[in-house]
């Protein structure tokens, strides 16, 4: 098995930085948004939260190693809804 965390490549790591208070959760811009081609009356609505605490450490995304089978999701499903 392989664990995948937000911000660290290793268990050890990503427990440090629970314990430091070093928060992975990325906030997007409004800029980020447009590009992706999302219309500015969603990410602009109240209550719309434009974060993630995006998988893998250092260097790469992690999401390639992402096991969709496990949750019970196609492939596609998976793509479409960015877990």
């Amino acid at each position: 098995m392989t664990p995948r965390f937000p911000g660290a490549d290793t268990p050890e790591q990503y427990w440090r930085d629970i314990r430091t208070g070093d928060s992975h959760v990325r906030r997007f811009t409004g800029a980020e948004f447009a590009a992706a081609g999302i219309p500015e009356a969603e990410y602009g609505a109240e209550g719309f939260v434009g974060a993630a605490a995006l998988l893998g450490g250092s260097g790469h995304d992690g999401i390639d190693g992402f096991d969709a089978g496990f949750f019970g999701m196609s492939g596609r499903e998976a793509a479409l809804t960015d877990p």
